[in-house]
């Protein structure tokens, strides 16, 4: 068992012979070597107690107790146990109050001793005025606690996420830190934490205390369209689409540690509903609010899926092959590029989805594709296949200047003259008839932050200039088709900077 040593020092100065002298034993070589003996000393009784060295080593730093006084010797023993004690290979704790020093070393499984003789300077005859006493005690290490390790989880961080904890001891604060990367789950988590937080219940014996992290996290996952791996693969996202947010969470009561809660989580650009209440998850294997997809012209139409569980790829009865790591943030989401596809069949155990692909082709009108970011934090596309119509509106600034030169009039000179001109193109595209499934991608463009037009193989970003839509039915409209309106996100004239 181990031992639990209590050093009381003297609070007054110690008169009488020069020097005082410690030779502390432990049991064990290792432990005897290194802590043969401590010896301070007191000249006329009233010189600083100095540190003269260990006999069998030069682990003691003298320079801790330099100028050290009899009313600090103990804060200066304290230091020395803590220089020496790392050396000894064991558990060991140390703590001070004013002038008594306790030492918790050893191991549980094992009987720990200490004895101390304490001497004058000619090292043979006890001292007789009390400068040190000791007691000793066996000692039960406690076991660390076992932080509870919260189910990992995908958040969607355009909503509110509450990292919730439900203590089941009495406690008065939680602190956290949250640390935000990328890469490898555990290899490439930063040695210190993004943001520091810290509640305090609101009402004594409330039974939960939470932080909305979703804010600390959208701005790291803010990712524009890039280019979509081609042909029969599967690939994995891009190391900006997700992050890796592990938070470290301390229960605390009157300052002190009631026990420890962490989780992992991977964050992504999506949003939940309000329908879809608190803390919505991604709840979809395959990333896409519809089964039923139209493709025009043999157009790159990427499909993003969880990959975590998923056993196989089928696309028209060909196996797609694979390789996701879990523990990286970018292949926790993977994607295939579905062009030309009629089908794909994703299988995750005993669960079997699948996704059926119309491929049409538009030889009438320039198709015109809309890719956003869907509720899933991923990009869809909706073709725009039928009639589209282009306009430009300009905008400039004018001042009336002068028309003549020293008292010559001329004909030709602005009296108006116009400075600053610039334009904005604008597109109105229109859909052919579609399924009222694709209402709930309507839906999500018009809340997505990110929207881009593909034309003739140019991908160019845009805004909706319409804050309303109207939904259609069969019941209402029979035929469905849409008309949207947007506005090229760049001036006409390049003048940025």
């Amino acid at each position: 068992m181990a031992q639990k040593i209590t050093f009381t020092f003297p609070t007054s100065t110690i008169t009488g012979v020069n020097e005082r002298r410690l030779n502390f034993y432990v049991d064990g070589p290792l432990l005897v070597t290194l802590l043969p003996r401590f010896t301070p000393s007191v000249v006329n009784g009233n010189d600083p107690y100095i540190f003269i060295g260990d006999y069998y080593t030069d682990l003691v730093n003298t320079e801790i107790v330099k100028g050290a006084s009899v009313n600090n010797f103990a804060n200066n023993f304290y230091l020395y146990l803590n220089s020496v004690m790392p050396y000894l290979g064991t558990y060991f704790e140390t703590s001070i109050t004013d002038n008594v020093v306790e030492l918790i070393w050893g191991n549980n499984g094992q009987d720990n001793t200490f004895t101390a003789t304490i001497l004058t300077e000619e090292g043979n005859d006890p001292i007789t005025d009390a400068w040190l006493t000791y007691t000793t005690e066996a000692y039960t290490i406690p076991t660390p606690a076992v932080p509870e390790v919260l189910p990992e989880q995908i958040i969607l961080s355009r909503s509110p996420f509450h990292f919730k904890v439900n203590p089941s001891v009495t406690f008065d604060e939680i602190t956290a830190e949250v640390f935000i990367y990328r890469g490898h789950k555990v290899d490439d988590r930063p040695a210190t934490s993004n943001f520091q937080l810290s509640k305090s219940v609101v009402q004594v014996g409330q039974p939960t205390i939470s932080f909305d992290v979703h804010k600390l996290v959208n701005d790291y996952v803010k990712n524009k369209y890039n280019t979509i791996g081609l042909g029969g693969g599967a690939f994995t996202t891009s190391t900006l689409d997700s992050v890796w947010v592990y938070i470290d969470a301390k229960i605390r009561l009157a300052g002190v540690e009631q026990y420890q809660v962490n989780q992992t989580l991977l964050a992504i650009d999506g949003f939940g509903y309000h329908t879809e209440l608190y803390n919505p998850l991604i709840g979809k294997k395959v990333l896409s609010s519809i089964n039923t997809h139209t493709v025009y012209n043999g157009s790159v139409y990427p499909l993003y899926f969880v990959t975590e569980g998923l056993t196989s790829i089928v696309a028209d009865g060909d196996t797609i092959p694979f390789t996701f790591n879990q523990d990286y943030s970018n292949q926790k989401i993977g994607y295939i590029d579905t062009s030309g596809y009629s089908n794909v069949i994703f299988t995750y155990g005993a669960e079997v989805i699948t996704h059926v692909f119309n491929q049409k082709d538009e030889c009438k009108y320039p198709l015109v594709n809309c890719i956003f970011k869907n509720k899933y934090g991923f990009w869809q596309t909706i073709p725009f296949n039928r009639l589209s119509k282009k306009a430009q509106d300009f905008t400039n600034e004018s001042y009336n200047g002068l028309i003549s030169n020293y008292g010559s009039y001329s004909l030709n000179q602005h009296e108006k003259q116009t400075f600053n001109i610039n334009g904005r193109e604008k597109i109105t595209v229109n859909t052919d008839f579609i399924s009222e499934d694709y209402n709930a991608l309507f839906t999500e463009l018009m809340l997505s932050e990110f929207v881009y037009l593909e034309e003739n193989g140019q991908v160019l970003p845009v805004n909706i200039t319409k804050n309303s839509f109207e939904k259609k039915t069969k019941l209402i409209n029979k035929l469905i088709q849409y008309s949207m309106d947007f506005e090229y996100s760049f001036n006409l004239l390049n003048d940025v900077l």
